[in-house]
């Protein structure tokens, strides 16, 4: 179209021809007009987001001082107008904390992982579906080794992953089996940590490290080498506490009942342990001297203090036997207390191993069968029945309400695994692996003060954790 013809608007009912003068001029004041207009509008939407303007300083608003409008309610109308803010934090760096002791109760968990075992809850989470609570932790028993720190690293990681997938702690029994103390060089005990640092650091899983257990007995190669033993905890405490902050030692004798034994690596006659170890100084060690004194490295280095407490009937071993009412606190109370040492040192007590044993091939005594009759309140027993009694009864000593008034006892771990020794002598500790002494024992869990691990166990577990701290 030429340009000296006039533009056609199209109004209803006419034709208007317009000059392109006019047209021009009408458009760029309506475009000013929008620009002016949307400008102002862009303004007043920055000045309401509370956004600084060289022109217009925006409103300063103290964050705590900061409230929602009241809402507006009309008792005849079911509408709710509400103005609300919203505060963005940063989100938390994950990280693994110690285990701390409940307030009330006693975590309660399970050793099921260690060389030599017929049977165990392959996971923590079977271990959780067949008690029917959560469990506080779960326990390994590994090796020390020369070039990993730990033996089979990949599977001490894997146990972590496991407890971490139930909210657990890991409690790890690390033994220098194969060399003693003696191989516990500087090297190794660095190897040894750089796996604890892993797992708390990367891995956000706390740990309870029990270092050479039982070191009081005459049966592992670091047993009854109390100078060497000291030497080597502090070291070992140390670089832990340098480098894993989430992994809290564990001071772990043997019970007092029957030290200082014989045989095995019992300290000799004369040598500097067997002084240490004299602590009446007599010149004899036996009974009347402290069975744990020597052994305790002190307690800068310790957070938690510990003993074993099975029940293996009378010796020798192989008869089912019915506990007495007092045998726990034989272990427990007595003139050498591992209760006593516990508050000395202001430190938590924890039963860290314990179990009773029924002897699937064994014998089983006239008394016996009384005893579990007058427990379950039934004459007509099965061998399962017998079994069933004796572990309960093992377990009220431990955490019964009663019990735990006088110990103060913060954990217990049981030994839910079944083995066969040296000799063929078949060993069942568990609770949970008959489905009748497990349905018993679940129904005694409801009754005790059990703390589990917090978060996804099941109803059952997570409501009787729940219900520990009202105990």
């Amino acid at each position: 179209m030429s340009s000296n013809v006039g533009a056609r608007e199209f109004l209803p009912g006419k034709v208007v021809v317009v000059k392109p003068g006019l047209a021009l001029w009408k458009r760029a004041l309506i475009g000013l007009v929008a620009l002016v207009a949307l400008a102002a509008a862009t303004i007043a939407i920055l000045h309401a987001a509370n956004v600084d303007m060289p022109f217009w300083r925006a409103r300063k608003v103290d964050a705590d001082s900061a409230s929602p409008t009241p809402t507006a309610t009309n008792k005849d109308d079911v509408s709710v107008t509400t103005t609300s803010t919203t505060t963005t934090t940063a989100t938390p760096t994950p990280t693994a904390t110690p285990v701390q002791p409940p307030e009330n109760g006693v975590l309660f968990g399970a050793h099921i992982w260690g060389d030599g075992i017929d049977w165990a809850p392959k996971s923590p989470e079977e271990w959780n579906g067949l008690a029917g609570r959560q469990g506080a932790g779960f326990g390994a028993f590994v090796y020390v080794d020369t070039d990993t720190g730990l033996k089979d690293p990949s599977s001490v990681l894997a146990y972590a992953d496991k407890v971490k997938a139930v909210n657990g702690f890991l409690m790890l029994t690390v033994e220098p089996m194969v060399g003693g103390l003696d191989m516990m060089t500087d090297a190794v005990i660095n190897k040894t940590v750089d796996i604890l640092a892993e797992i708390n650091l990367k891995k956000y899983v706390p740990i309870l490290l029990r270092f050479a257990h039982e070191m009081n007995g005459a049966w592992y190669l670091w047993g009854q080498k109390p100078v060497k033993y000291r030497e080597t905890w502090i070291r070992f405490a140390k670089a832990v506490r340098a480098r894993a902050p989430a992994t809290s030692l564990v001071f772990s004798p043997n019970t007092p009942v029957g030290y200082p034994w014989s045989g095995g690596t019992a300290a000799i006659k004369g040598s500097a342990d067997y002084k240490a170890m004299d602590t009446n100084g007599d010149g004899v060690v036996d009974d009347k001297d402290d069975p744990f004194g020597p052994y305790f490295p002190g307690e800068e280095w310790v957070d938690w203090i510990s003993l074993s407490v099975f029940h293996f009937g009378t010796y020798p071993w192989g008869t089912n036997t019915y506990p007495n009412g007092d045998d726990v606190s034989k272990f427990l109370f007595n003139k050498w207390s591992i209760v006593a040492l516990a508050k000395q040192y202001k430190k938590p007590f924890g039963v860290f191993e314990c179990g009773a044993v029924y002897y699937p091939l064994g014998k089983t005594p006239d008394t016996t069968w009384s005893a579990a009759a007058r427990r379950l309140g039934s004459v007509d027993l099965t061998a399962v029945q017998v079994n069933a009694a004796i572990k309960r009864e093992w377990f009220r000593q431990l955490v019964g309400n009663d019990a735990r008034a006088l110990s103060n006892v913060k954990l217990v771990m049981w030994f839910e695994v079944a083995k066969t020794e040296e000799g063929g002598q078949v060993r069942d500790f568990t609770m949970l692996r008959d489905p009748e002494v497990a349905r018993q024992f679940r129904l005694d869990f409801a009754n005790y003060a059990l703390v589990g691990a917090p978060g996804n166990g099941t109803a059952a577990g997570n409501a009787t954790a729940a219900a520990a701290g009202k105990r």
